[in-house]
């Protein structure tokens, strides 16, 4: 008996071992997630530019949007612009000189920006100083080139 003893905790040990050392993988994975880095050579932004006195685009139905607006976007230094359309929408594309790297899991470093006087709209409710704000979230990656980002709500910056 005391063979089949030693055998056995011979049998267990390294079952353990292993149990622990995949333990601690997955913690080391936990601490310190694998992210993958993509190339983007264009980010493509898109947004709405309400006519409301905050210009985010409220939770009712109904309101128009702010026609006319050039509205203009930053990502890590480089510009790009567009002008909403009757309903208040945009759509922009900035375009790199050479690619730019990011990590997905950390969001993209771009802001969409008007800057007050809204010249060119109509809409008579916007801030007459000042600018609004936005930064942007990813909504996809098009062939691991183009980055199609949304702008969250306006902020308005004195």
């Amino acid at each position: 008996m005391p063979y089949f003893t030693s055998f056995q905790s011979i049998l267990v040990q390294p079952s353990i071992l292993m149990l622990l050392f995949a333990s601690l993988l997955v913690a080391q994975a936990r601490l310190h997630p694998i992210s993958s880095v993509v190339k983007v050579v264009q980010v493509q932004f898109n947004g709405f530019l309400a006519c409301t006195p905050t210009a985010t685009h409220p939770t009712r139905r109904g309101v128009s949007g702010a026609a006319g607006v050039l509205v203009s976007a930053s990502c890590k230094g480089t510009l790009g612009t567009a002008v909403t359309n009757t309903s208040g929408y945009y759509a922009g594309l900035i375009s790199f000189e050479e690619p730019k790297f990011y990590d997905p899991s950390r969001g993209v470093p771009c802001f969409v920006t008007v800057r007050l006087p809204a010249i060119g709209s109509s809409c008579q409710v916007l801030p007459t100083t000042g600018t609004l704000r936005a930064p942007v979230y990813l909504v996809s990656l098009t062939g691991g080139q183009i980055a199609i980002v949304n702008a969250k709500p306006l902020q308005y910056v004195a």
